[in-house]
């Protein structure tokens, strides 16, 4: 018994170990593993965002400076000044118009403007000190100028003048044209874009500063134009090792010059936040994993004591003696839910005892209810032998109707009797309505008409027993017997197609006759309605043939119900009874059934 106990204070810290500390170890792995991943992923959040904007406001900065070399360009004094046209003193007075123009349209800060004529005579134009690239004669071939001249656009060129420091990232060249049809072009406008009006704008972005190792502009030959942290890079040029994707670089292209913002984001800085993180977690884990062992041993033995002898017990029970009782123990008596275990164990023995000695008495009533059962099978087979000796003396004597009434009362007695059919098909049951309807028109002389108004294809489809016989008896009962003049009973049967596309068997019993009062058609209507909900004691109160339902709905509603319920008890509350009726005029009882519905083939006559 003491090495029982010790497996399963074993067993206990194993179990604890499996199913506490070591889930807690990954726990703490998983939870830093998706602190890291999320961390990352909120970090290439916010560098794409401010890649994006830079890229935004590299593109805006583009616009507006060919928005103002263009406007300078289409401006009338400009083209006649490139073209040469007009004395000196015309001249000097286009010249002071053109810098009251460049006035206006240019920040100093962020733009520089320069005005170049292809006329040999002419010199450069502008507020600022001229760069040697823009002397029309020496560098036509080379640089912007070139480039522009060769395409007679609008183009970008980066880092026009490197030589000139850090002052200019990139010129806007507009070509200037004397005509509309921009056939003649006679000069060049300049913009110049400085980088400290860029670096000001940059700076403007929320989180820029401290988030990126680089943050650049580049064209598509990789040549930086602009480096807002390492001005000393603009100018040089990408390598393939720089522009990999390594997870740290975010990239966002600024528009039709070819040109891309890249935000590089630092080595470390974060990985090493997550390692020290986790690091934490680890240690956070551990320690607690050494206090909860602690506690998990300390517990394991005060249960240990108490599963002992619930143990013992056990044992004992097990080898037949239904006599012991396990005692509680002082550990026990603090614990609750040790002490209610043995109470209830305690308690389970003194049942399995008394339900040990009720056994023999169980065995000799079911000895008793067998016999009784084989006695209640000989009762229907006196009852037919006893129709058919009355069938043969009335058949002797010449009277045949009394030999047909008990023909078709013996069938129905035996299909009442029969026993492990639960379901029999709508040809049967139709037959079961053809021998009823003959005993009634016997017993009613030239009364009744029967009509048969039925889909040949419902015939095979199997209904519940005694679903139809009982619905034509109330027909026949309570609304023909109750009519003065001849009366019509009607059973129509069909298919109706569903939404869904299946059918369901629809059998409809009408008849002519007295009909029912609309109080007592509304009771009976609102007994259908709630059957679901009232099953239970409509079921109760017709087996004991009482209850305020009963008087109220009277026996043909109490056989309704009833019939509803089973119906819906088999199929749902889609299916069952439906009933209406107009005293005086009649009453229509519709049956809807499933056509595949659900049944026990083995219980199908």
């Amino acid at each position: 018994m003491k090495k029982q106990g010790l497996s399963f204070f074993r067993r206990l810290l194993l179990s604890f170990v499996l199913c506490s500390i070591i889930p807690l170890f990954l726990l703490a792995f998983v939870f830093t593993g998706a602190s890291s991943r999320v961390l990352k992923k909120n970090t290439a959040r916010q560098a794409k965002e401010i890649v994006s904007a830079a890229a935004g406001m590299m593109k805006s900065c583009l616009a507006e400076a060919y928005d103002a070399g263009s406007e300078i360009a289409e401006d009338s004094s400009v083209i006649s000044w490139c073209a040469g046209n007009g004395t000196e003193l015309e001249a000097s007075g286009r010249t002071s118009d053109i810098f009251q123009k460049i006035a206006r349209l240019k920040k100093d800060t962020s733009f520089h403007v320069y005005i170049l004529s292809q006329n040999p005579q002419k010199k450069v134009l502008s507020r600022n000190q001229i760069p040697d690239e823009y002397q029309f004669k020496a560098y036509a071939g080379w640089g912007v100028l070139k480039k522009v001249s060769d395409s007679n656009e609008c183009v970008l060129f980066v880092q026009p003048h490197p030589e000139n420091g850090e002052q200019t990232i990139a010129a806007a060249a507009i070509p200037v044209f004397s005509d509309s049809a921009k056939k003649t072009r006679v000069g060049f406008v300049i913009v110049d874009i400085l980088r400290r009006g860029l670096f000001d704008q940059f700076s403007l972005i929320a989180g820029i500063q401290g988030r990126f190792d680089q943050l650049m502009v580049y064209d598509k030959s990789g040549c930086i134009a602009f480096s807002a942290f390492s001005p000393d890079k603009e100018a040089s040029f990408f390598t393939d090792n720089e522009t990999q994707d390594d997870g740290r670089s975010f990239y966002s292209p600024v528009g039709r010059d070819g040109l891309t913002v890249c935000g590089i984001l630092p080595e470390t800085g974060g990985e090493r936040y997550i390692n020290d993180f986790r690091s934490v977690a680890l240690i956070i884990a551990l320690i607690t994993s050494i206090v909860s062992f602690a506690v998990a041993l300390i517990l394991s033995r005060s249960i240990a004591q108490p599963v002992q002898e619930l143990t013992k017990t056990m044992l004992l029970v097990e080898s037949g003696d239904l006599s012991v009782r396990c005692p509680e123990t002082s550990n026990a008596r603090t614990d609750t839910e040790m002490s209610f275990l043995i109470g209830r164990f305690n308690h389970m023995i003194e049942r399995i005892a008394k339900l040990s000695d009720d056994r023999v008495e169980q065995q000799r009533l079911l000895r008793v209810a067998e016999i009784k059962r084989l006695q209640a099978q000989i009762s229907p087979h006196f009852l037919y032998n006893t129709l058919n000796s009355i069938k043969s003396m009335a058949k002797l004597a010449g009277v045949n109707d009394i030999a047909r009434m008990v023909t078709n009362l013996g069938k129905i007695l035996h299909d009442g009797f029969t026993s492990g059919e639960d379901f029999c098909s709508i040809e049967k049951s139709l037959e079961l309505v053809h021998n009823y309807f003959d005993i009634e028109s016997a017993r009613w002389e030239n009364k009744f008409t029967f009509i048969e108004k039925v889909d040949p294809r419902l015939l095979p489809y199997p209904l519940p027993r005694f679903v139809i016989q009982p619905v034509v008896e109330n027909a026949l009962v309570h609304g023909l017997e109750e009519k003065n003049e001849h009366g019509t009973l009607t059973i129509n049967g069909f298919f109706e197609e569903r939404n869904d596309g299946s059918a369901d068997i629809v059998i409809e019993v009408r008849d002519d006759g007295a009909g029912i009062p609309e109080a007592k058609l509304k009771l009976i209507q609102n007994s259908l309605e709630h059957t679901s909900e009232r099953q239970n004691v409509i079921v109760a109160q017709t087996k004991i043939g009482g209850g305020e339902d009963k008087q109220n709905l009277g026996s043909n509603g109490i056989a309704l119900v009833n019939t509803h319920l089973r119906l819906r008890l088999l199929y749902g509350n889609e299916y069952g009874l439906t009933i209406q009726s107009t005293e005086g005029a009649g009453t229509v009882v519709t049956i809807r059934a499933p056509r595949e519905g659900k049944h026990d083939e083995s219980s199908y006559c």
